[in-house]
């Protein structure tokens, strides 16, 4: 009876960064054999890393929290069912890849969801915290509010100087606002529609976005707390 002892690691090829963002990206590579994932990137030299333990021949590893205009290098390695490591590093010299400008990012707000209070002329806020400093240039609102008659509602976005942008001011017509963006270049107005129709969903054209209001934080930067 003879045992086979698998002594060699895996053959690692087809090592790519594919759908590259401002702030994230995928590394994707092959092996000829089940192994694990790792990922060591950096800046100047691949510090830091991020894995997983499945044995898979296809290898995928999302990177997130990048650095917009910023080239990253990078190697990877996998290690088998017998803990034979391989690492590709492009022969000493890493891989790399380059985040592209990110001129539209978004921020949003991701806690528990916000009741409204009735009859309350002070309403409710909830913070959006933007850590970008560049200058603002437009701004667009999403939104998603649970109401059954969207006409009862003001809705503003409040600028971290304290600027009140007003995006609808009793004006909606139908129940709810489902995913509707706020956009002054919108052609359909907020108060559109007629009897139930879902006006409030979609991209609408806000009350006053385009008013001396708006043009108030135009230029600024934006990083703080928006509400």
């Amino acid at each position: 009876m003879t045992a086979i002892v698998d002594c060699s690691g895996p053959v690692i090829s087809n090592v790519q960064a594919i759908n590259v963002t401002g702030y994230a990206a995928d590394i994707t590579w092959t092996t000829n054999e089940g192994s694990n994932s790792a990922l060591f990137y950096g800046t100047s030299a691949p510090l830091s890393t991020v894995s997983a333990a499945p044995l898979v021949t296809g290898h995928s590893l999302h990177l997130s929290g990048l650095a917009p205009c910023t080239t990253y290098l990078f190697d990877v390695r996998s290690t088998d069912a017998t803990n034979n490591n391989t690492v590709a590093n492009n022969g000493g010299a890493y891989f790399s890849f380059a985040t592209i400008s990110d001129s539209q990012p978004a921020f949003g707000y991701s806690g528990a969801t916000v009741p409204i209070p009735d009859n309350s002329p002070v309403g409710v806020t909830i913070p959006i915290v933007v850590s970008d400093v560049r200058e603002v240039l437009d701004v667009n609102v999403l939104v998603n509010i649970r109401h059954f008659i969207t006409g009862e509602l003001e809705l503003y976005l409040v600028a971290p100087n304290g600027t009140q942008i007003p995006l609808a001011l009793r004006r909606g017509i139908g129940s709810h606002f489902t995913n509707t963006l706020f956009d002054d270049a919108a052609s359909i107005p907020i108060s559109a529609g007629t009897g139930r129709s879902p006006a409030a969903s979609g991209r609408k054209r806000p009350c006053r976005l385009s008013t001396e209001a708006s043009r108030m934080v135009r230029g600024r930067s934006r990083s703080k707390t928006w509400r």
